[in-house]
Order: C-alpha cells, then sequence, then structure tokens
C-alpha cells in the first residue's frame, strides 16, 4: 500500500467570505479565481470553465487522490495509515461510480478529463455522541472531510471545472457515527455520487 505524503501548506491562507462564512482554501489547486458558491450543495463552490464543454470528454483518468491539508487542519494528526485507507478509499468510489457509466482510462486519449482530486481536512466522528438519540440529533458528534478537486484536458492542462467542499456525514445515519471515519467516507461518497450526476447532465444521460 502506498504511503501517503501530507503535504502542509506554507504561505498565506486564503479566505472567500460567504456570508457569515467563511471558506478556506488548502493550496492544493494552483488558481482560486472564478469560484462561485453552488446554488445546490451547501458548504461548496464550484468553477466551470466557460470556454471548455465538459460534454466533450468521453473517457476519464481519475488520478490516485492525495492528502493536502491546510496549516490548521484538524486532519494533521491523522495516523498515516489511516489517511492511506481513506484516499485509497476515495479513488476507489470514485472509479466505481464513473466506470458504471462511462470510460475510465489509465492512459489518456485526447477526449480524456483527468480529475484529481484531494482530501483537504478531516474530522473525526465522535461514537460516544452518537449513541444517544438527543446528542445524536443535536449534530455534536458528526465527523466530516474537506475535499478539492479539478477535472482537466489532457493535452493541454487547462481546467475545465473543479470544486471545493466541506461537508458532514449524515445524521440520520443509523450506523455511521458509531465508526471513526464513516462519516468522512459519506462525505466522499456523496462526491463521487455528484461527479456521476453531473457528467449525465452534460451527457444528456
Amino acid at each position: 500500500m502506498k504511503k501517503t505524503v501530507i503535504t502542509l501548506v506554507c504561505g498565506c491562507i486564503i479566505f472567500l467570505v460567504s456570508g457569515c462564512k467563511t471558506t478556506q482554501y488548502s493550496g492544493f489547486l494552483e488558481d482560486y479565481s472564478g469560484f462561485v458558491k453552488s446554488e445546490k450543495i451547501s458548504g461548496a463552490e464550484v468553477y466551470v470553465n466557460p470556454n471548455k464543454n465538459l460534454a466533450d470528454y468521453n473517457s476519464y483518468l481519475v488520478k490516485p487522490v492525495v492528502v493536502h491539508f491546510a496549516p490548521d487542519s484538524k486532519g494533521v494528526s491523522v495516523n498515516p495509515d489511516t489517511l492511506d485507507e481513506l484516499t485509497n478509499y476515495f479513488h476507489d468510489k470514485l472509479v466505481e461510480q464513473i466506470s458504471s457509466k462511462y470510460t475510465v482510462v489509465k492512459t489518456p486519449d485526447k477526449d480524456t478529463l483527468v480529475i484529481k482530486t484531494a482530501i483537504t481536512d478531516l474530522k473525526a466522528a465522535i461514537p460516544a455522541l452518537n449513541i444517544h438519540p438527543g446528542t445524536k440529533l443535536s449534530g455534536a458528534g458528526l465527523g466530516g472531510a474537506s475535499v478539492e478537486a479539478e477535472g482537466v484536458d489532457s493535452e493541454t492542462g487547462e481546467r475545465v471545472v473543479a470544486f471545493v467542499h466541506t461537508g458532514k456525514g449524515n445524521r440520520l445515519s443509523l450506523t455511521a457515527g458509531l465508526s471513526t471515519w464513516e462519516h468522512a467516507k459519506q462525505v466522499m461518497d456523496f462526491w463521487a455520487e455528484k461527479a456521476v450526476e453531473r457528467l449525465d447532465e452534460v451527457h444528456s444521460k
């Protein structure tokens, strides 16, 4: 199993103020200009290149998921073996979901979109707070994850789409809160599903 290299970002922290919420970017993506708050997904910001058409891409290369924590990330104390497990889980889930309807390749062609993804923060669930219905419904024990990703043209490297998102697990799930990282995995599952939904939209499926 590969060992995940944790990259701690040095330098300035970039903030985007949206209402009373402040979103911190990790530095995994080289450029954060042009991002807008998602109208459909709470805690997400998206970028769509106005000069590129996502529908032009018919195959997808999913790069290994990496860990790229910001300096004040809560996830920096997570065991490296756990990070390996989570990055492998996220990558496998992305491949599983996309390949269920589309072509996933290991060698890019001219119509290939290269998908680069990073886990930028992790929050462990607190099982003790997810046992009792009262504390569970309060959300005090919820875990989650922050993710950044982009899809780039395989030939030019130009960004086609990108997103940043901080999400929490489902407080109504019966068992996820009893495991430390199941809520984080739920966020990863969510984005793997959303990736396919977006592809379905542009390909009119």
